[in-house]
């Protein structure tokens, strides 16, 4: 007999939750590029060395933001932090205790002056109902873009 898979908790639901809320910014990226004629684009495989440094430091600041629940450092990380990414984050904080963020095996790639950005992601907590421990890892996807001299998050999965 096969058993079938658990359902997810509501504190994986809600880590996800906050791992990717569409925002308006988003959708006009996803709608500009469909708009531009194909054609090559001068993409790298790899990040160029100073630009890699910067975003892995942006990355660093927003493992740090998050660990720390600090949503006004976590908000400086991004170009846009909608009310409802907030609130998200918000709730995520409120079910964890003890959290732990671990950003590993990061895969850069550069465009102009937009990198993708993939990482695994791997927070360990207290699920603050239960007292359980938690493990929960994910492999994410960010588009980061350059704004006035600095690395921002504009969005991803």
């Amino acid at each position: 007999m096969r058993r079938r898979p658990k359902a997810p908790s509501t504190l994986v639901l809600a880590l996800l939750a906050t791992l990717y809320v569409p925002s308006s910014a988003d959708a006009a990226s996803v709608a500009q590029q469909r708009r531009k004629p194909l054609g090559p684009a001068p993409a790298r495989a790899d990040a160029p060395p100073a630009a890699r440094q910067e975003i892995l430091a942006v990355l660093e600041r927003y493992r740090r933001a998050t660990e720390a629940r600090e949503l006004p450092a976590l908000a400086a990380v991004y170009v846009d932090f909608p009310p409802e990414r907030q609130a998200a984050q918000r709730r995520y904080f409120e079910n964890v205790r003890d959290l732990k963020v671990a950003i590993e095996n990061v895969d850069i790639a550069v465009v102009g002056e937009e990198a993708v950005v993939s990482y695994t992601r791997t927070d360990d907590f207290a699920d603050v109902r239960t007292g359980r421990p938690m493990h929960v890892s994910v492999r994410l996807t960010k588009v980061l873009r350059r704004q006035d001299g600095s690395w921002k998050i504009t969005g991803g999965k």
